[in-house]
């Protein structure tokens, strides 16, 4: 289960959706706990695709460097990543298949018109591919 706290998803859908119609990113920064994989704070980056960023995203490696830096100084550790799918479903792509990392956190979230309409985690797996996870906001019901 991966843990977030409104304000982290109120952050997530904000960030993505300024974003569109391109693809938004960032990283899902944490630590991992009896309950779960629980978000301290989130950090929106750049999407640096070159070419078509409605359908791709790139997270700059210098980026992510400094983010997984200050988070292991923080005591915290990235749990995963977060990218937005304009105008198509919360679900993984054959590019983020593709290009996915093992044991990490994929928050997609489907922005249609310029709004947040899904928003769901997946975990891949090298056995497996993406799995479906759960995802829980703290402050709602679950």
């Amino acid at each position: 289960m991966l843990v977030l706290g409104e304000i982290h998803r109120d952050q997530i859908h904000s960030h993505l959706e300024k974003a569109y119609p391109d693809e938004g990113c960032g990283i899902l920064v944490g630590r991992l706990g009896p309950e779960g994989r629980r978000v301290a704070r989130i950090e929106p980056v750049d999407n640096r695709a070159s070419g078509d960023r409605a359908h791709r995203y790139t997270i700059d490696p210098e980026a992510f460097l400094a983010i997984e830096k200050r988070a292991r100084n923080d005591g915290l550790e990235v749990l995963g990543f977060y990218h937005s799918h304009p105008d198509h479903a919360a679900e993984p792509s054959t590019t983020d298949r593709a290009e996915a990392f093992p044991h990490y956190d994929y928050v997609i979230a489907a922005v249609r018109s310029g709004r947040v309409e899904d928003m769901r985690v997946w975990r891949f797996e090298p056995a497996t591919g993406f799995v479906p996870g759960r995802l829980q906001v703290m402050g709602e019901a679950g």
